[in-house]
């Protein structure tokens, strides 16, 4: 059940791994904002950072969306969360942004046809 706020909203699942948010990520997400002619985002936080630490790293994100209406909702950090999330919200527009190299959150979105986007994945030699 959507919170009036976020009716006709887009939604960003941000699946936030590892240590990584950076421009990447903010230019994303105006990026889906423009594209889709966005005036209200709700954003889905997933990280295992817990309240309030996550909100240290959507700093930049959140300041670089003012002239929108803006929600931001913490989850949990695991795939039942992810879960969730995508059963709630199944009938709105959405997107996941995934930071990192999760298998496990890529196989549930994949599962659920969810489109997602990796972000920062590090390749190591």
């Amino acid at each position: 059940m959507c919170l009036a706020i976020e009716r006709g909203a887009y939604h960003v699942i941000l699946i936030l791994n590892y240590d990584y948010l950076n421009d990447e990520v903010i230019n994303k997400v105006n990026e889906v904002m423009i594209h889709n002619n966005v005036r209200k985002l709700v954003l889905h936080v997933i990280s295992s950072e817990g309240r309030p630490t996550y909100l240290e790293k959507l700093r930049t994100v959140l300041s670089s969306t003012f002239p929108y209406s803006l929600v931001v909702r913490y989850w949990g950090s695991t795939v039942d969360d992810l879960v969730k999330i995508i059963k709630l919200y199944r009938n709105e527009s959405m997107i996941a942004l995934v930071s990192g190299d999760a298998q496990e959150f890529k196989g549930v979105l994949e599962g659920f046809s969810i489109n997602y986007e990796l972000l920062g994945v590090r390749a190591y030699a």
